[in-house]
């Protein structure tokens, strides 16, 4: 019973929640029917549960200046001045532009401090941000730091190698400075940090880490009552919005990676998913109490904006059309009349996204011509993550078609009602799957992309779909077979593209083509022996992972059949929702494939 009272002055404090059903609610509600007394968030340092806690740490030792000694230890270290700002340069013009989690200005203020050698009191008139402001942590600033270092190898254009290689070694820094004490303790720049740590995660062969870490992160947020915004009425406008970010940022980041790992989010209600306000932070003055962009410019952040509507729609997708048997049934079958009516309720509110986008972000629009490169690259972001939705949305029934393509319903019944609605979902999937291809295709061209991770990702779940939609044998009006296998290069022209970005494109590209080739030269054996393989969703799940390892690492001596059981099940289940990057990832960490969240 660990959280009857706050164990530091500082916890009683405004950045701390307690429920109504925790010992601190109900001792702060004597406090304020007491006479002279304010409540935990009003207070200074007088009310009762600080006053409580103050006098229960009254005989421990000053621990508040900071320990020179630590200062000394490698995870300290900093790369030169000039590589050390253009990482940040980097890591500002390629990352914080889709995840503006820190507050800019108030970090590179204190990243100048590290340089100037000022004293600690120049840090005391920024605002309470989170990482760089006056109260973070020496220790939690260089571990951010690092992440961000970290992010922007990936994100340069450094030598594949010596970009592994730098990243690595940054990650290790940043990982020995976020020790066990952060389970004891929990601010706004602790969950900062960890979300940073998290999209680094994002693209080293570690998902278990990323998602443990957005889980922490996450739970502190709760605990620091970041989701309740009346938790910070007395705060100015820039530090309520930037806890409001980092709230969205665990939002963003649980939903995610909850689709990607096939795992149910923690987010409880779609209802409260937050939409940050499209601002710029030099309009967040740390004075003002309203945030308002000025009329005629549009704002970087309305990318982030945008996006938690997007999320907002995921999160509906994975409730409603995905959920594992052990949560029960979805809410409405993809099958059955219910299931038709949440498909067309999810697709329309995917529409009704697509056009209400503000002009410069809007696909194909003369005013989304000729923009800035910020811009575009995030309009070409938000166009890849509309049509992995749709992919998204339209794959099970999709998969259902392909697996019932031959069976003998179908051939009794082609013009069911039920059949007629898998056709068309089965069309949508696949006319998806071209378009994400192509609109992947065009933004790598131009060099207008977002994290090179997400884009694998993509291709990978498009490229999948082309695959089954082949194998199966589909007749799908509306789009040929030529149109498919124009998609179908142009995928793997992505891939090989994406080489210089990160060498494991290659790989996936690669193994996309041999499975390929693996299907079509089983289907040549004839009739007898290639009844397993014209049905991929109904292989054996029995195979080594030395063969598939092996295959991969030698694709051009694959043999035949070794990557058919990764399409066994491809269904509707919430476990299976990985499965495009998740066939590779398994094979071994030996190989440093991301774990492309």
């Amino acid at each position: 019973m660990g959280a009857a009272l706050p164990s530091t002055p500082e916890e009683a404090g405004y950045d701390q929640y307690y429920g109504q059903s925790s010992l601190v609610s109900l001792v702060n509600q004597y406090a304020q029917k007491s006479p002279g007394r304010q409540s935990v968030q009003s207070q200074g340092g007088s009310s009762i549960p600080s006053l409580l806690a103050s006098s229960a740490n009254s005989a421990g030792a000053n621990t508040s200046s900071t320990n020179m000694t630590v200062l000394l230890s490698d995870d300290f270290s900093l790369p030169p001045r000039r590589l050390a700002d253009w990482l940040l340069e980097v890591y500002f013009a390629n990352n914080h532009i889709f995840y503006p989690w820190v507050h800019k200005h108030t970090f590179m203020a204190s990243y100048e401090n590290i340089w100037t050698n000022q004293s600690d009191d120049a840090d005391a008139v920024l605002p309470d941000v989170g990482l760089g402001s006056h109260n973070c942590p020496s220790r939690l600033f260089h571990c951010a730091l690092n992440a961000m270092f970290a992010i922007a190898c990936e994100f340069s254009d450094m030598d594949p190698c010596h970009k592994r290689n730098s990243s690595m070694m940054f990650y290790e820094r940043m990982k020995s400075s976020m020790n066990i004490d952060i389970l004891d303790s929990g601010s706004l720049a602790h969950v900062q940090a960890l979300l940073l740590i998290a999209i680094y995660l994002q693209c080293t062969p570690y998902p278990k880490r990323c998602w443990n870490v957005i889980g922490m992160a996450h739970r502190m947020a709760v605990g620091l009552g970041l989701q309740n915004r009346r938790q910070f009425n007395n705060l100015n406008v820039l530090e309520k919005e930037i806890r409001w970010r980092a709230w969205c940022a665990c939002v963003q980041m649980d939903i995610i990676s909850s689709m990607t790992m096939g795992r149910p989010p923690m987010t409880p209600d779609s209802s409260h998913i937050p939409l940050p306000s499209p601002v710029d932070d030099k309009h967040l003055a740390a004075g003002n109490q309203e945030a308002q962009q000025p009329k005629g410019t549009i704002s970087t952040n309305q990318f982030l904006h945008q996006n938690m509507r997007l999320i907002g729609i995921l999160w509906k997708i994975l409730l409603k059309i995905y959920r594992s048997e052990d949560e029960g049934p979805a809410e409405e079958s993809s099958s059955a009349p219910e299931g038709f009516k949440a498909i067309m309720d999810l697709d329309r509110l995917l529409e009704e996204f697509k056009a209400s986008l503000p002009p410069i972000f809007a696909w194909g629009s003369p005013s989304s011509q000729n923009t800035e490169h910020t811009f575009r690259r995030q309009s070409n972001v938000l166009h890849a993550r509309y049509l992995h939705l749709k992919l998204l949305l339209y794959r099970p029934t999709f998969s259902a078609y392909c697996s019932g393509v031959s069976s003998e319903f179908n051939q009794t019944q082609p013009d069911s009602w039920s059949i007629m609605y898998q056709q068309n979902a089965a069309l949508k999937c696949v006319r998806a799957a071209c378009d994400l291809i192509h609109s992947l295709s065009e933004a790598t061209t131009e060099d207008a992309t977002g994290a090179w991770w997400y884009g694998v990702f993509y291709l990978i779940s498009a490229g999948i779909v082309l695959l089954l939609a082949e194998s199966s044998g589909a007749s799908l009006e509306g789009i040929t077979a030529d149109q498919q296998e124009c998609s179908w290069n142009e995928c793997l022209e992505t891939l090989n593209r994406m080489v210089s970005v990160h060498p494991s494109a290659r790989d996936y590209s690669l193994a996309l083509h041999n499975i390929r080739l693996t299907y079509r030269s089983e289907m040549k054996k004839g009739p007898d022996q290639t009844r397993h393989s014209q049905m991929p969703l109904a292989v054996s799940s029995h195979y080594q992972m030395d063969e598939i390892q092996a295959s991969v690492m030698h694709a051009d001596q694959v043999e035949p059949n070794i990557l058919s059981p990764f399409f066994k099940n491809w269904d509707a289940e919430l476990g299976d929702i990985m499965l495009p990057a998740q066939f590779l990832q398994e094979l071994d960490e030996g190989l440093l494939l991301p774990n492309l969240f």
